[in-house]
């Protein structure tokens, strides 16, 4: 087959969606033709290592919002006669799905293209159609035109793919007209071949890995470190990722600043894929204290490196954790629970132990391979391919 996969970033951005979109290309690229619509340089992605894999490149600019450039895109995808064209939505709204006209997807179908589309993060009804900071009054007045757009891109797609359960449920619920469009599918990048190095005598690091920004709740971990630092000395705060806003960063260092935590919380920005699983081998806990998340990948990856791990009941972090079996579950925003669950797996090497065995096995059942994730993806564009149009 011939599968145009399209999303709004730069494959180096190297986030969530990227990650994901990246696996699918070297997993595919063996058997079928890659098509990738992306906003990467053409001279950046032809000296990446991802470049021998794809057979076209078509550069997208994600600042392009005119309905010419959308019907534009459409027909440079459909030049290249794909036999599937799958959009990769970082959110319920994105690719223009807020105003149709302005909807890649629709000019897409509308030449005859088979489109499927994945949505990597369903965190709200009312994320991603206006500016985030508007106030709920605005958002709620604006919501039934993003929503019937939404709505209209839906009827173009074949599918959309929702990557937790709890995406796929919060999208039946919200866009209920179009909910037999949906269904859901694990992503990972862990490989069924690779067992990670799983030391018993890991070292006292309270790990934590992502795009420092708000929804991913950063400073409550840093919060609740300052809370227990002072009853437990030998404990450090790593943090590995790149700076996605400013207002968070600087909200974090001045925490670390006023309790005098320079010389055991680190900032240590982004990293490549060996030194955060670096990290990640030699690190005792791990958590994830996000306000909104689609699957969580760096959580997953954590699991299946064998760390004792904390996360939040939010998107398909409970897909991840069962809790008390392989990990905790605590409140989005809650230091106080977040202190408590820290202390409690702190002073307790026995449940550490117990999670870290537990973690790298509940990946594999739960089927979260690359390997899975790819399978499952051919045996979905064979299943469209094979259908009338």
């Amino acid at each position: 087959m011939k599968i145009a996969l399209c999303l709004e970033y730069p494959l180096a951005q190297h986030g969530g969606t990227e990650i994901l979109v990246t696996e699918l290309i070297r997993g595919l690229h063996p058997h079928h033709e890659i098509v990738l619509v992306s906003a990467d340089d053409p001279a950046s992605l032809a000296r990446s290592a991802e470049s021998s894999n794809i057979h076209k490149h078509i550069q997208w600019k994600s600042e392009s919002r005119s309905i010419e450039s959308a019907v534009r895109l459409a027909q440079e995808i459909a030049n290249t006669s794909p036999d599937i064209v799958h959009f990769h939505f970082g959110g319920n709204y994105a690719w223009r799905n807020r105003a149709f006209t302005k909807s890649p997807v629709v000019h897409a179908r509308r030449l005859g293209l088979r489109c499927m589309s994945t949505n990597h993060g369903a965190f709200s009804i009312f994320e991603g159609y206006c500016w985030d900071q508007r106030s709920f009054l605005v958002k709620l007045a604006l919501l039934p035109i993003a929503w019937l757009s939404k709505q209209y891109v839906l009827s173009h797609l074949i599918t959309e793919v929702a990557v937790s359960k709890n995406d796929y449920h919060a999208l039946c619920r919200w866009y209920f007209p179009m909910r037999s469009k949906f269904r859901y599918l694990y992503h990972s990048r862990t490989r069924e071949d690779f067992v990670p190095e799983r030391p018993v005598d890991r070292e006292k690091i309270v790990l934590c890995a992502g795009t420092v920004a708000r929804r991913k709740g950063q400073t409550f971990l840093v919060e609740a470190f300052c809370r227990v630092a002072s009853i437990l000395p030998d404990w450090q705060l790593v943090m590995i990722g790149r700076d996605g806003d400013a207002q968070i960063s600087t909200r974090i260092r001045q925490l670390i600043a006023s309790h005098r935590l320079e010389s055991r919380v680190h900032m240590l920005g982004p990293r490549s894929d060996d030194e955060l699983h670096a990290w990640l081998a030699r690190s005792a806990i791990f958590v994830m204290p996000s306000l909104y998340e689609g699957l969580g990948l760096a959580l997953q990856e954590a699991l299946f490196y064998g760390c004792a791990c904390i996360g939040t009941r939010c998107g398909g972090v409970a897909d991840l954790i069962d809790t008390e079996q392989n990990g905790l579950l605590v409140p989005p925003a809650n230091v106080d629970a977040l202190a408590n669950s820290l202390t409690r797996l702190i002073n307790d090497l026995s449940l550490r132990l117990k999670f870290g065995i537990r973690g790298p096995q509940s990946i594999v059942d739960k089927g979260m391979t690359a390997e899975k994730m790819v399978a499952a993806y051919e045996r979905l564009y064979r299943e469209i391919v094979e259908q009338r149009q």
